[in-house]
């Protein structure tokens, strides 16, 4: 099963988003970033490939708990896309092959299994804390204010994060992003848009 062909029999959902974000540097089969929190809401990607705009949009929950972190796709009826798992053993990405069954891969990336499954891949490690405001501490990042002193930008990556809409409230934390990537050698250009259905916290 070539690439091309998992991105076609995704390409109504799964295809555009397991699958915007390639890039976040991490040790293999390490922790993600010591955050323990839960978020919910909707994503939209879009990619440029060969010339082309592959979009896709649905629902996504991301877990991280300890050494553990978790991601589940689905469509925006609740239908299951696709399940990452990463712990301290190492990576497992759930999602269907070309005649629909599920099928799951193995490995110590979880960029590296959604490159292989898809063609292309997200920052798992870095959108557990951009969700929630700030950068991923495993790597160098550029970060722009607002008068109040509120994160607005993240450069990190190769990823530029844009905190377009805030909370009300005592929380303040993200509710709105776009998350953009140039085209760089054979990776597609990506936007992946995601707003989330309740202000998130975490713990260190």
């Amino acid at each position: 099963m070539n690439r091309v062909a998992r991105r076609r029999a995704l390409q109504f959902s799964v295809t555009a988003l397991t699958l915007a974000m390639a890039g976040c540097a991490s040790v293999p089969g390490a922790p993600p970033t010591g955050l323990e929190h839960s978020v919910t809401g909707r994503f939209s990607v879009s990619a440029q490939v060969n010339g082309h705009s592959d979009n896709g949009a649905g629902r996504f929950r991301l877990t991280t708990a300890g050494p553990t972190l978790t991601l589940d796709l689905s469509t925006p009826l609740g239908t299951t896309l696709a399940r990452l798992e990463r712990d301290a053993q190492g990576v497992r990405l759930t999602a269907p092959r070309d005649n629909g069954a599920m099928t799951t891969m193995q490995g110590l990336d979880p960029e590296a299994l959604l490159q292989e499954a898809f063609g292309w891949a997200i920052p798992v490690d870095g959108l557990a804390d951009w969700v929630v405001g700030r950068p991923a501490p495993a790597s160098a990042a550029q970060v722009q204010r607002d008068a109040a002193g509120n994160v607005r930008t993240i450069e990190q990556s190769g990823w530029t994060i844009e905190i377009q809409e805030r909370f009300a409230g005592p929380s303040g934390t993200p509710r709105r992003l776009l998350a953009t990537r140039p085209a760089s050698g054979p990776a597609p250009s990506l936007s992946l848009r995601l707003v989330l259905d309740e202000p998130g916290t975490s713990t260190q």
